[in-house]
């Protein structure tokens, strides 16, 4: 039951958050790592996901400012779901990474970290 309960909850969880489109993800992207991209020497995969290690510090960061901002009981209301949110963007990114080998799939991996981040945030800012 408790099983049913976590996976009814992690459904949920992550409903909400899938609802923004790639587009709006886009768009939420920073200036530095389109520079990064365009860069001439940041040609290969390789350099290209280092170019999103970078963003995922940012689009963390940008994550963490709003999760403070939040009223303190609405922090304790959804600490539960952000730690599994956490875990499942971990699996899902790690299972879309898996598709793909050597700097590609480190290069997925990190594309997709970004933009579950980006994702979550934007649902924050909608539901704080």
């Amino acid at each position: 039951m408790k099983q049913f309960l976590l996976l009814i909850g992690a459904l949920l969880m992550s409903s909400p958050v899938s609802a923004q489109s790639d587009k709006e993800v886009a768009t939420q992207i920073t200036p530095e790592l389109r520079a990064c991209e365009s860069a001439p020497e940041n040609g290969g995969t390789l350099q290209q996901a280092l170019c999103y290690v970078d963003e995922d510090k940012r689009q963390d960061q940008l994550l963490n400012e709003v999760w403070r901002n939040l009223a303190s009981p609405r922090r304790e209301a959804l600490r539960d779901s952000e730690r599994q949110w956490i875990q499942q963007r971990s699996v899902n990114c790690t299972a879309e990474a898996a598709e793909y080998v050597n700097s590609t799939s480190k290069y997925m991996y990190n594309v997709c970290y970004a933009d579950e981040t980006i994702r979550r945030r934007l649902w924050l800012e909608r539901h704080r």
